[in-house]
């Protein structure tokens, strides 16, 4: 019994210390804790009435905040009793508030409708500045992308796909149907001839690789220590892209130029993107689970392209034993046979995905956690992708002065890619089969070549990756004018790449295999500091002065062994191989950056932005120590000024201009003078070791260096429901890096890159956001964006006329006042014996797409209904169509073997390509469904009943139809043969479609449920 009043007494001694506790926290008096009432409530969203998840709800005069669940719900308890104004916010939704009674020991009931917003100048963007911004004082454009709203209605299996046709200016090309394979993405144009193309990619404000994972592209091509791994080749590949896990993401900021990205110096030219994970959000919350299964199938949604041949009087004299298809039928009769329609050779690859997550967090820390398995098939027997990921977020805020956040994610991603490239694949083989020829020993009907199904199945070409990103940030403020971030992170991978070509099979008689073990790590440290406070000079001026220096370390290295002659199919290991050897691959890049900017306002109205940046490299040429990015920029609100006042057709508007410069780094070996070591034969036939020159080098090498300028405004009308962003830009890449030949008398063979050239890109940019109809159980929200793109070699400042690209025909040329890698085609002309020679190169167009434009809308109706759809539009451009060339020339094509199509005709057509390609080299102008989906919110109660917040279902469907193409004869004007991203590759130009894969099209039915 005393035991009992013991433990007792000692409970309630601890709730006394709780409630003081509490009391000191709220500021509430014991006896006004008596009196404390409570406050529910729900936020939905205006015109369809839908809970809306993550909204920031808080009280004005204490610290606390609440976060709705996934049904909009949210709860405070222990508030004074009296009125207190609540605040909800969230983004893409105008904020609002209102005065709530508290009754004493009571609860009150606060429901909120949120009003979406085409643009909110008040936004918080973290990239291209120092510390966290409001976007009202940015001079220059940026894209800020609802990543999360869009993967939620969108069957989105990669980062490139959720960039595809929803940021202006950002052009996403998809390569290939392969599954696992990675597209080219470029912002506002090529930029340089020999360097790198692609933005700098960073998550959560940590870098990361982002080019090739290190496969062995699927071409015919031999891997060998002439063809990098790293600087790719024409074929396919997987992307370190790739393995970001769009269900993880909460948004993407992307900034497009040198006038945005000199805070990132030396590698930015070509733009930045970032990509912000989900971490929750700080306050009073229920943890919420989501789980999301997700099952279909991706199918080839195109024609399957019969090949034909005719019975000709020859050929059926030849009998049985040559053309047994041609007896029996009269002369002239045209055969067709559609391989693919085979049983066996096309296959519906499933599709699925099982997720699950947990969010949750309280006052002053939150967490987010997820694992995701996610895996494709290809339709082709061989394809294969799958991935798992898990990730890990926390933030704390233990004061008011200090947060801390740690990011860490893993992956680990198996990609098996089918041959493809430019020759000897599956799709080469069908589509030059001839039919009703005698089959030849071993070979199978409807392949070319001894091909068949289950042969081009055996080629085994894959990559494993495991990958590790881990970040930290930790924001410190020590007094309410001094702010520093600093972020430490690593972004490590290892691969394990593996090229088999079994003995006795299609590809090889012997036998061959290439085995490397890529590995990438990027190790980024961060330090930004900002002062804030008002100029002497005048209080209606405030100032910014950041400060701050940025490491990176990129390493890459590869160790690769070869094998070949295997005695059996049956022998994997390279050491049992009758021949074997070995190479390596080897990157080491570090670089260093200080930064200094000053940002003054006036009335928080008008912002003028000045910074300097400072760079080293060991990528440098030894003669160049440093060099400086400047930039310069200004935000004008015009319509908080008091003539504006009164415009009731447009609520905000703002001015921008800005100005930079940024680097694009020279390729890791530019500066090196290296040789090469060889075996060689004395003067008495003694094998000796010998040096010979490999490259030059040049002290003087340096970074391509990007000066742009930006016009433009933002603006927004109709109360928040509709907005229009517009960019004008000039960019100008000076310094472009050029590989000029070297003198003979150098004793160096090849060339030397020399900073001497000249390149230009200018063009537009219009996002138009609207939400036209907002009613009750409906409405209609609507996005149309537009980017015009020129682009121009100026000058290759040496004696150079042209550089030439291409692979049967040479048909892409860098041509100074043209677009690189523009096309420059031959007219067949009648040579006077019944051929034809080729006529005078003449510019035909540009190989990427000039225009673009998108048209995405979401239709909410009937409250828990949304239908979802998404227009892309790519123009002015030109795609080789060598596929089709090839089908001719192999007499398999329909127009050789239409008997209305005269000899002569036929005569062109079967032309060697360097003789026709201006018949070959189409538009490529396409319009495409990229997206279609409806959605379904599972009644509330319903899902209540068992648990659960919020439950829905989708029926969803990516690449569903190519609806226009302005004259393109081929399947897909989005293919190329060459998929690669790496800088310095030959093929980073080119623009063909042999044999290429079409995209294919992804059809999926998913559960997502909140509990």
């Amino acid at each position: 019994m005393r035991f009992f009043i013991s433990r007792r007494a000692n409970i309630n001694r601890l709730l006394t210390i709780a409630c003081a506790l509490i009391a000191s926290v709220t500021g509430l008096s014991s006896s006004a804790l008596a009196q404390a009432g409570s406050i529910r409530g729900r936020v939905v969203e205006a015109g369809s009435g839908r809970g809306v998840s993550d909204v920031q709800v808080s009280v004005d005069g204490t610290q606390r905040i609440a976060i709705t669940d996934a049904g909009g719900s949210f709860v405070f308890s222990n508030l004074l009793s009296g009125p207190q104004t609540v605040r909800v916010r969230r983004l893409g939704f105008a904020p609002t508030s209102r005065v709530v009674e508290v009754p004493p020991g009571g609860r009150a009931t606060a429901d909120f409708t949120l009003a979406q917003t085409s643009i909110s100048l008040d936004e918080i963007v973290v990239t291209g500045v120092p510390s966290a911004t409001s976007r009202r004082t940015l001079g220059n454009a940026i894209t800020v992308l609802d990543a999360s709203g869009e993967v939620a209605k969108t069957a989105t299996n990669s980062v490139a796909e959720l960039l595809q046709a929803r940021a202006p200016g950002v052009t996403v090309l998809q390569s290939s149907g392969d599954a696992g394979t990675s597209g080219t993405v470029r912002i506002r144009g090529i930029g340089s001839l020999t360097g790198a193309s692609s933005p700098v990619v960073y998550v959560d404000g940590v870098r990361i690789a982002s080019a090739s994972a290190g496969s062995f592209n699927n071409s015919w091509r031999t891997p060998n220590s002439s063809l990098s791994v790293r600087q790719g080749g024409h074929g396919q590949d997987a992307s370190l892209l790739s393995n970001i896990n769009p269900e993880d993401i909460e948004s993407i900021e992307v900034i497009k130029g040198p006038a945005a990205a000199t805070l990132y110096g030396a590698d930015a030219a070509n733009g930045v993107i970032q990509i912000i994970t989900k971490r929750g959000r700080a306050g009073e919350q229920k943890q919420q689970w989501r789980a999301r299964v997700q099952s279909g199938q991706s199918n080839w949604s195109l024609d399957k392209r019969p090949s034909y041949s005719t019975c000709t009087a020859a050929r059926i004299a030849a009998g049985p034993s040559a053309w047994p298809g041609c007896q029996g039928v009269a002369p002239g009769t045209v055969l067709s046979f559609t391989t693919l329609d085979k049983p066996g050779v096309l296959r519906g690859g499933n599709v699925g995905e099982v997720s699950l997550s947990v969010t949750g967090g309280g006052q002053g820390y939150s967490y987010f956690s997820a694992v995701t398995q996610n895996k494709e098939q290809g339709v082709l027997n061989n394809s294969d992708y799958d991935i798992k990921s898990a990730r890990a977020n926390f933030a704390f805020n233990p004061t008011e002065r200090v947060d801390y956040s740690v990011n860490v994610s893993y992956s680990q991603s198996n990609t098996r890619f089918p041959m493809g490239g430019d020759g000897g694949n599956l799709l080469g083989s069908a589509w030059t089969f001839v039919p009703g020829r005698a089959l030849a020993t071993g070979q199978e009907e409807g392949f070319s070549g001894g091909g068949s199904a289950g042969g081009f199945s055996v080629y085994d070409n894959r990559l494993r990756t495991d990958r590790v990103i881990a970040g930290s940030t930790i924001n410190v403020n020590p007094t309410s004018w001094f702010h520093n971030r600093l972020t430490v992170g690593a972004d490590l991978s290892n691969g394990l790449a593996i090229r088999y070509l079994a003995p006795f099979s299609l590809f090889s008689t012997e036998g061959q295999m290439t085995q490397g073990e890529p590995r990438n790590s990027v190790y980024t440290v961060d330090y930004a500091g900002t002062i804030t406070g008002k100029l002497p000079m005048a209080n209606s001026l405030t100032s910014a002065l950041s400060f701050g220096t940025q490491y990176t370390n990129s390493q890459y290295r590869n160790t690769l062994s070869q094998g070949a002659n295997f005695a059996s199919a049956s022998v994997r290991d390279i050491n049992l191989a009758a021949v074997h050897g070995g190479w390596s691959e080897f990157v080491d890049i570090k670089s260093l950056g200080l930064f200094a900017q000053e940002q003054v306002g006036w009335q928080d109205k008008l912002f003028v932005t000045g910074a300097l940046r400072v760079d080293n490299s060991s990528v440098f040429g030894d003669d160049v120590k440093q060099l400086y990015y400047p930039k310069l920029s200004a935000s004008y609100i015009i319509s908080d000024e008091s003539f504006f006042q009164g415009r009731r057709w447009l609520d905000k508007l703002k001015l921008r201009a800005a100005w930079g410069q940024a680097g694009n780094a020279p390729d890791p070996f530019a500066a090196v003078r290296s040789y090469t070591l060889v075996v060689s034969v004395d003067a008495n036939g003694n094998r000796v070791p010998a040096l010979v020159p490999a490259s030059l080098g040049n002290p003087n090498v340096k970074p391509e260096r990007g000066n742009e300028i930006e016009l433009g405004f933002d603006a927004e009308a109709a109360g928040g429901r509709a907005g229009a962003e517009f960019t004008f830009y000039n960019k100008t890449t000076n310094d472009a890096l050029m590989l000029v030949p070297n003198q003979p008398s150098t004793g160096f063979p090849g060339g030397t890159y020399q900073n001497i050239g000249k390149i230009n890109n200018r063009g537009v940019e219009l996002m138009l956001t609207a939400i036209p109809i907002q009613r009750n159980g409906f409405s209609w929200e609507s996005r149309l964006g537009f980017s015009h793109n020129a682009n121009k070699l100026v000058k290759f400042g040496y004696n150079q006329s042209e550089l030439l690209i291409g692979v049967t025909t040479y048909n892409q040329r860098n041509v100074e006042g043209y677009p690189l890698g523009g096309f420059w085609v031959h007219d067949p002309v009648p040579d006077g014996a019944g051929g034809f020679t080729a006529g005078p190169a003449r510019f035909l167009g540009a190989a990427d797409p000039t225009r673009e434009a998108s048209f995405g809308n979401t239709f909410t109706f009937l409250r828990d209904f949304r239908l979802y759809g998404l227009l892309d539009y790519k123009g002015g451009f030109f795609l080789t169509n060598q596929t089709d060339w090839s089908r001719c020339v192999a007499g398999v094509c329909k127009e050789v073997n239409d008997p209305s199509v005269p000899a002569a005709t036929v005569a062109m057509l079967t032309a060697d390509l360097s003789v026709n390609d201006a018949l070959y080299t189409q538009p490529a102008d396409f319009i495409k469904l990229r997206d279609l989906s409806l959605s379904y919110d599972l009644p509330r109660a319903f899902v209540e009943r068992f648990g659960g917040q919020r439950g829905a279902l989708q029926v969803a469907a990516h690449n569903v139809a190519i609806l226009w193409t302005k004259g393109y004869e081929g399947l897909d004007p989005e293919v190329n043969f060459s998929g690669t991203n790496g800088p310095t590759s030959y093929w980073n130009l080119s623009r063909i479609d042999l044999w290429s894969l079409p995209n294919t099209r992804r059809f999926t039915v998913s559960l997502d449920l909140a509990f």
